[in-house]
């Protein structure tokens, strides 16, 4: 029996789980097949305006002339030039040109993924209003990650006031990559018109370059943490941590709390302590966390 003798049902079934490089290929086949393809296509967009810009351009340019494809868009990803990008600033703005166009095109997006300079002023600021920006325009937007793919710096108080301000009606995951503070040691203020203000019910933070008293000031802000991964501390954590501090910072989060993951480190030196593979540390009492069925300890960052 012939393949294309199959329902568009059923075809679809195939063409759905192929990489992009097969989907890429089914489409050249026919038309029928173009037409199956087209949304693995485009369901996922890596937008790289610093390795690939020529590529990104060209995607830019396709989506432009062509505003049905904007509708499959599920996973964006965007890789902003930063101050160390060996970009001029004439590029810059051209990079930041594609990027409001990309969100604004792409509303239907459910998974976004932000790289850039979080630090730099200007930069900053430009990716901020990308951010807020996203929020309004993708109202299907579950997942933010902020500089999580290239493990960037980013600014506790700016995630503090998105957190507390503005968020998407059905945002609940957030993914951080190195959470900082423009002051390095200082205590990050949470104003109590800001406790539990957040809907997010699943929080990743990579490095937290910051004293320890602030991640117990960033969860402060979800009303109710159902998931919560630490990455890791280390290399380049100026403050040594233990599970027992890890763990009192979840307090406010004893009755929703399901999953705990976090990153064992490569040598009792390394950071976290508390049980094993940890070195001796505090005791920790898990009972109070009624949702909590234990913590997993996946592998340290490379």
């Amino acid at each position: 029996m012939s393949i294309l003798r199959l329902p568009d049902e059923l075809l679809v079934e195939i063409v759905n789980p192929s990489a992009t490089t097969d989907a890429a290929a089914l489409s050249r086949v026919c038309h029928r097949f173009y037409r199956l393809s087209t949304p693995v296509l485009y369901r996922t967009l890596d937008i790289d305006l610093i390795s690939r810009p020529s590529q990104a351009a060209a995607l830019h340019r396709t989506l432009g002339k062509n505003d049905g494809l904007r509708a499959y868009c599920r996973v964006l990803g965007l890789r902003l030039p930063g101050d160390n990008s060996g970009v001029d600033s004439r590029r810059y703005k051209v990079a930041e040109d594609v990027v409001g166009d990309l969100i604004s095109w792409a509303t239907g997006t459910v998974e976004l993924c932000i790289d850039g300079d979080y630090i730099r002023p200007d930069c900053r600021e430009a990716l901020w209003d990308a951010i807020r920006a996203a929020v309004r325009n993708m109202p299907n937007l579950e997942k933010l990650a902020l500089g999580a793919r290239d493990e960037k710096q980013v600014f506790l108080e700016d995630i503090r006031d998105f957190l507390a301000q503005d968020q998407g009606e059905k945002l609940r995951t957030l993914e951080i990559g190195i959470g900082v503070l423009s002051g390095y040691s200082t205590p990050m203020a949470v104003a109590p018109s800001q406790i539990g203000s957040s809907c997010i019910t699943s929080l990743s933070v990579g490095y937290l370059l910051a004293a320890r008293v602030n991640l117990a000031q960033l969860l402060l802000l979800p009303a109710q943490l159902e998931h919560f991964a630490f990455v890791g501390t280390s290399p380049g954590c100026y403050w040594s941590w233990s599970l027992f501090d890890l763990v009192s910072g979840l307090a406010p989060h004893q009755a929703s709390l399901r999953t705990l993951r976090v990153a064992a480190p490569r040598s009792h030196e390394d950071s976290i302590s508390g049980e094993p593979p940890f070195a001796p540390g505090p005791p920790v009492d898990y009972s109070p966390f009624k949702q909590l069925k234990g913590v997993t300890f996946t592998a340290p960052p490379a």
